[in-house]
Parts: C-alpha cells; structure tokens; sequence
C-alpha cells in the first residue's frame, strides 16, 4: 500500500515519464541511425538470418559452417525480431534494448520495494544512464541478455532471503529460471556470477 500511494505521488510520476523518455530517447531511437558494426553486430546477425532461412533453430550456423562459440538463445531472440521486423538494423537491435529496458525495470521494482519510489526513480535513471550500460543495450550483441538474467537471478534471491518462507520458494524457483535462461545465453558464467555475488553476502 505505501508503495502504491508513493507512486501516486505527482513527483514520482513525473519520475517515471522521465525514465521513459529517457529510455526511449537512450535506447529505442538510435537503434536504426547507424549501419552494423564489424564484425559482431554483422555475425550475429548473419547468424539470426541463417536460422530463419534454415529452418534450424536447434543449431546455429554463420557462413553455412555450424556456430557453437555461444548458446542459442540470444540468437533464438534475434532471429524472432528479424523474423517480426525484418531484416535490418533496427529488428537486430530490437532485443538488446528491450533486454536492457527490461533490466531498468527489475532495478526499479527492487529498489522501490525496499528503498521507495523516489530511490527507484534515481537508482533506474543511474542505471540507464550508465556508459556501459547504454552502450552494451544499443549494440546488437549477447551481453544485455545476460545481464538482464543475471539481474533477475540475483534480484530474486535477493527478494527470497527477505520474504517469508511461503513466499521464498517461488521466488527462489524464479531464481533458477534467470540463471537458466542466463546460462542459455553464455554458458557456465551465467552460473559464475551469482555464486560469486551471493557468497560473499551470505558470509558477511
């Protein structure tokens, strides 16, 4: 309840219409002004055409040649825009930025649950202002899927260790599906990181 009545606040709510037309302004409309860069936005975008022209969505391939440098779910997400969009710079992109949108938004629901809606709107205006961040979430590569995963991984456990035991276990469960889904986009740094993060914090 204060959480809903403190976004009613006017100042809050400017809050959030700024967040969106920075978000909007930061990472949807400079997605098609410049061409692909070389060589990762063009491979992978080669990789998402061949799959779509393929038919094999269970092996990527890049020049004809099978493509195994990395898990198939960051190209699974390129190839639907491609397959929505069509085949250009902007459908490329597409993904990255609502992966890094998407991320804003976890920061923002973690922060206003525990801090308040006013450090939400700071905390997700920080976030989406960050160099690496804006960069990495207009760039046509497999890093904002994976830190949008591991940013739900660890958002959730984070959330299970101050929930009651009713609530912990599906949090916990939605934990599992973030590294999961993280694991599907890197490998077995997706697993990496939220030991690297969550130990610490547990022996402190």
């Amino acid at each position: 309840p204060g959480s809903a009545s403190a976004l009613r606040d006017p100042a809050t709510q400017r809050g959030v219409l700024v967040l969106i037309a920075l978000y909007l302004l930061l990472y949807v409309l400079p997605l098609a002004v410049r061409p692909l860069a070389s060589p990762d936005e063009v491979r992978y975008g080669e990789v998402a055409r061949e799959m779509l022209v393929s038919g094999d969505w269970v092996s990527p391939h890049f020049n004809g040649v099978r493509y195994f440098e990395k898990p198939a779910l960051g190209h699974w997400l390129n190839a639907l825009s491609l397959a929505v969009f069509g085949e250009n710079a902007f459908a490329l992109r597409l993904p990255v930025a609502l992966a890094t949108g998407l991320a804003a938004l976890i920061v923002f629901a973690l922060a206003r649950r525990f801090l308040g809606a006013s450090t939400a709107v700071l905390a997700t205006a920080i976030f989406l202002t960050t160099f690496l961040v804006a960069g990495v979430g207009t760039f046509a590569l497999l890093d904002a899927f994976l830190a949008l995963f591991l940013t739900a991984a660890l958002a959730a456990y984070y959330v299970a260790l101050r929930s009651a035991p009713a609530e912990r276990r599906a949090w916990l469960i939605a934990c599992g599906v973030a590294c999961g889904a993280a694991f599907l986009v890197k490998g077995f740094l997706a697993l990496a990181i939220p030991v690297i993060v969550a130990a610490p914090y547990l022996a402190s």
